[in-house]
């Protein structure tokens, strides 16, 4: 059996939600839940300075696995300088997260695309993790990352787009999707069915969410013990090297 990893997590100040979540009460959730692992971010990062939040992450988690550092980069502020991306294998980073409603940009927007385009020639492109909370996004970052050899992970779609999602996921098969707001009955068995298990990984977006809502509804969804196993762990574990 697969040890749990959480594939979206954070830490830090949200002032428009009034948040500040604290890497005590993440590890503290990690350890009642039985969280092996955790990929977490700075919000420092997401709305202020992204070299100044991919800083403060890569300290955080320092270098014993348990914490997996997630940088993140802010197509607004992006001019052409490739390096920073580049880099970010090399400085220990697993993942890339994007945010287009929480840094006001769309999904198709031309900056954004260079980014993709500047991260697919890096030797194993690092998996890029992006934001979904209204209709129409999915298909237009489809159509911007069309070309990308990478892992695209869809993370907070909630049961209302899911038919856009499972649309999306037909055409681009290395797609995956995270499961922090597929919280509504028959979501994932329906995942499961249409584009695979294989496809699907646990996030919960704690401390902001809550992680045992989360696996509370994998563990009522019907999907067998096997399946569970490759969404809680097994399926992160292989896209994260782990």
């Amino acid at each position: 059996m697969h040890q749990i990893i959480d594939i979206n997590t954070l830490f830090g100040s949200l002032p428009a939600l009034n948040a500040d979540l604290s890497l005590d009460d993440l590890q503290t959730l990690m350890q009642k839940h039985n969280i092996a692992r955790a990929c977490t971010i700075s919000t420092v990062g997401i709305l202020m300075d992204t070299g100044v939040g991919n800083a403060q992450t890569r300290v955080t988690c320092g270098d014993e696995g348990v914490l997996i550092p997630v940088a993140t980069c802010n197509p607004n502020s992006y001019y052409g300088d490739a390096t920073p991306l580049q880099a970010l294998r090399d400085s220990g980073f697993k993942l890339i997260r994007f945010f287009p409603d929480l840094q006001h940009w769309p999904a198709d927007y031309a900056p954004f695309a260079d980014m993709l385009e500047v991260i697919n020639d890096c030797p194993a492109p690092l998996p890029v993790m992006v934001d979904i909370l209204t209709p129409g996004q999915m298909t237009r970052l489809s159509k911007v990352a069309a070309a990308f050899k990478g892992t695209v992970i869809l993370a907070h779609v909630t049961p209302a787009l899911l038919a856009e999602a499972a649309a999306v996921m037909r055409h681009h098969p290395g797609w995956m999707i995270e499961t922090s707001h597929l919280l509504a009955p028959g979501s994932l068995r329906y995942l499961a069915e249409v584009v695979g298990d294989e496809r699907i990984v646990f996030g919960s977006g704690a401390p902001l969410r809550s992680i045992a809502g989360t696996l509370q509804t994998l563990q009522y969804s019907g999907l067998s013990a096997s399946t569970l196993d490759r969404i809680q762990g097994g399926n992160a574990a292989r896209l994260l090297g782990y």
